[in-house]
């Protein structure tokens, strides 16, 4: 019973147990987290293309935003999670990385034209990448993909004279990938949480 109360609520009652789980879901997979931060700030990069080649009047502050905002965090952190000393932080840090990519590209999904063609399926897209490669525990990444769908909401709201069809659209597949993320983020550290406590 014990057990089973333990994976509803994702948390062992034993803190040094908790953190050696930490150790063993998030920290072992890290290396993983900085070679996909370095294929997303390459991406990133190309959008930035993308961008002017869709709206270049206003891509000047869209490529800006990704090139000195979104690009330098993600390498900054790309780095960091190899360091001993961001360890006690790192879930912490990578939800804050998370959340301002999804933030900053919110608001460059406003800035240039037709954003909303292409915020759907951007937000999707960081959901899916963040559960996959980025490992954090439900809390955490429950946080992010909040974060996450508040700022397409936000995007929608700004778009107001966009087509409503599109809106609807786009607002059911982000509200699909928000309730499947979270089912798939408590899933995978449940069945971890036992796999652990077999060890």
């Amino acid at each position: 019973m014990a057990g089973l109360v333990d994976r509803m609520r994702l948390r062992f009652d034993d803190p040094v147990e908790e953190t050696a789980f930490r150790k063993f879901y998030c920290l072992r997979f890290r290396h993983h987290t900085g070679i996909a931060l370095l294929a997303g700030a390459i991406l990133i990069t190309l959008f930035a293309l993308s961008d002017w080649m869709l709206d270049p009047d206003g891509a000047r502050i869209t490529i800006a935003i990704r090139l000195f905002v979104i690009v330098p965090v993600m390498l900054l952190f790309a780095w960091a999670v190899r360091q001993r000393w961001v360890d006690d932080v790192y879930e912490s840090a990578a939800t804050a990385v998370a959340c301002l990519v999804a933030v900053t590209l919110a608001v460059i999904y406003v800035r240039i034209e037709d954003g909303l063609v292409r915020a759907g399926p951007g937000i999707v897209l960081l959901m899916l990448s963040t559960i996959f490669i980025i490992r954090l525990r439900f809390r955490h990444f429950a946080v992010f993909s909040l974060v996450a769908w508040a700022s397409f909401m936000a995007v929608i709201a700004a778009s107001a004279r966009s087509e409503p069809a599109l809106s609807v659209a786009s607002s059911l597949a982000v509200s699909a990938a928000l309730v499947l993320g979270l089912y798939g983020a408590w899933t995978r550290e449940s069945e971890n949480r036992r796999e652990f406590r077999l060890f």
